[in-house]
């Protein structure tokens, strides 16, 4: 059964009537985007077994682990859901009920409700950092970046870079520095500069300590790269 309302209640055959022998009734539940799903019983009533293998509830949240649950919650049963309120990661949760060939207790099954719920991205992670670089603001069903002042949101609209203009150095010396130097450089920045001194002039270039850029101890410069090019003119 497909439940896709912002909330509603569902329950097991025939309740609050003992439930039928032999059921296999799944309830698929999808929330908008940016929601994720909060389920609750309120009645619990199940043929108690060891690791709920005769009848039982089954729960599959999105992101989370599955759960199972049987027993009676008045009876306060460890295997019941007692007052235990599931939510999923994403958008989306399964429940499963499954009765066997015998309700010889004359259970009376379960009456369950779920809501949706809205999740605040900017407390989560993306690839082990947060969403945005600088700034989030979260609003029912999304979110979105912002960077604080002198840095630009990069496309892809969660890291904050700085304006990088090609620079012509034409002095017999001078320095160059990553962008924010001596801070950290910004992600997504690309910097493009040329050296060009008078003929009989040669180049060089001193890189003191420290030189920081990104690096990897199995590959050759992957992430951050700094490439110097020797460009020969006519």
């Amino acid at each position: 059964m497909e439940l896709t309302g912002l909330y509603g209640s569902f329950s097991s055959p025939n309740f609050p009537q003992p439930y039928p022998d032999n059921q296999y009734v799944v309830w698929n539940i999808t929330v908008p985007e940016g929601h994720r799903v909060k389920l609750y019983f309120t009645h619990f009533s199940m043929e108690p077994s060891d690791q709920c293998e005769y009848d039982y509830i089954q729960v599959l949240a999105e992101g989370n682990e599955t759960l199972r649950f049987c027993g009676e919650g008045d009876k306060d049963h460890e295997s019941s859901p007692r007052n235990t309120v599931v939510l999923s990661a994403g958008k989306a949760m399964s429940v499963v009920f499954r009765s066997d060939y015998s309700n010889e207790g004359r259970f009376t099954g379960f009456q369950a409700f779920y809501t949706s719920e809205d999740i605040n991205e900017c407390l989560s992670l993306l690839d082990g950092e947060s969403v945005c670089d600088h700034l989030c603001h979260n609003y029912i069903g999304g979110y979105y970046c912002t960077c604080r002042q002198g840095f630009l949101l990069h496309d892809n609209k969660r890291s904050c870079t700085v304006p990088c203009r090609s620079e012509v150095l034409t002095e017999l010396s001078g320095v160059l520095t990553s962008p924010g130097y001596p801070d950290s450089y910004p992600p997504m920045t690309h910097c493009d500069h040329t050296i060009r001194l008078p003929g009989g002039f040669r180049i060089i270039l001193d890189f003191p300590e420290p030189f920081d850029i990104e690096g990897h101890p199995d590959v050759p410069c992957p992430y951050d790269t700094l490439k110097v090019s020797h460009m020969r003119e006519g």
